[in-house]
């Protein structure tokens, strides 16, 4: 049986089952992954060291919790495989590193691409100006670690250049950037535009006002009830900004300037998280000795 066939024949157990349509959203996202990596073989061809190389990769570019989610669809899809009789592993051999307690909520690339994919999704009645709205202020936010009330603030004057100005929370200005992708990006999005207001980001619904903090937390709201990738906020990514920055080696000094820190030790809070990554990243590794 094809991992494509598993999945599907898993989703349809969970939806005659009473099943919700997010659990049955999370097991396609983690289908998608799982072939990705594999190619989609029959099943019985996986075997744990195949599966535990997986999760590792998964570590590399997603949250721990991710991987662990990804992984753990897979494990309950060959379970059910292997108590119909299918020679698969044995799903009690596959172990599956424990959540891992982080205060600190956050998104890898693949992760944001999913919430991108989703909220570029067409929607019966909702404009097509809004879904590449909303595509734009996910990867702006995920991409400049801009406050939610910073980037309602925005003006097209603002992002003519490859940086700009914004005066967050300790009231002192910060100096923010974008490169080239994100400038063709907003350019698009401005394109579609036919109203003449200053604001970058408007409100078909409100006559094209200036868009409120409300309605991108709604928005945020509405995209996240559709995948498995827990309570994500505006604020998760500046929260997945700062660990990017971390994770690419970008020194704390640097890191807490472009995060309009006022304390180092704000930013050092965020280093743990690129540590418990590590930490899983040498656990799995297999020693022949």
């Amino acid at each position: 049986m094809l991992i494509s066939e598993a999945f599907d024949n898993y989703n349809l157990r969970i939806m005659s089952s009473g099943g919700s349509t997010n659990t049955s959203s999370a097991y396609r996202y983690a289908c998608k992954s799982i072939i990705t990596y594999f190619g989609n073989i029959d099943i019985t061809e996986i075997k744990l060291e195949g599966i535990q190389k997986y999760y590792l990769s998964l570590v590399r570019d997603h949250s721990q919790g991710t991987a662990r989610n990804y992984t753990m669809c897979l494990k309950a899809v060959i379970g059910i495989c292997y108590r119909q009789g299918l020679k698969t592993v044995n799903p009690d051999n596959i172990i599956v590193a424990k959540r891992e307690k982080c205060s600190i909520p956050y998104l890898g690339e693949h992760e944001a691409e999913e919430l991108m994919e989703m909220a570029g999704r067409p929607m019966r009645g909702y404009p097509k100006l809004n879904r590449i709205r909303n595509v734009l202020i996910i990867k702006m936010l995920f991409m400049t670690g801009l406050r939610i009330s910073e980037l309602c603030k925005l003006n097209i004057s603002d992002v003519k250049a490859e940086k700009f100005v914004v005066v967050g929370k300790s009231k002192e200005p910060r100096l923010c950037f974008i490169n080239d992708e994100l400038k063709n990006d907003i350019a698009k999005y401005l394109e579609l535009r036919t109203d003449n207001n200053v604001a970058l980001f408007v409100s078909s619904q409100t006559g094209f006002k200036r868009i409120s903090i409300k309605t991108v937390q709604l928005m945020f709201r509405r995209v996240r009830s559709y995948l498995d990738l827990g309570k994500i906020t505006p604020h998760t990514m500046r929260h997945s900004f700062c660990v990017k920055l971390l994770e690419s080696n970008v020194d704390i000094r640097d890191t807490a300037t472009l995060m309009g820190h006022q304390s180092w030790n704000t930013t050092k809070q965020y280093t743990h998280i690129t540590n418990n990554r590590l930490k899983g990243v040498y656990e799995g590794i297999k020693w022949n000795l």
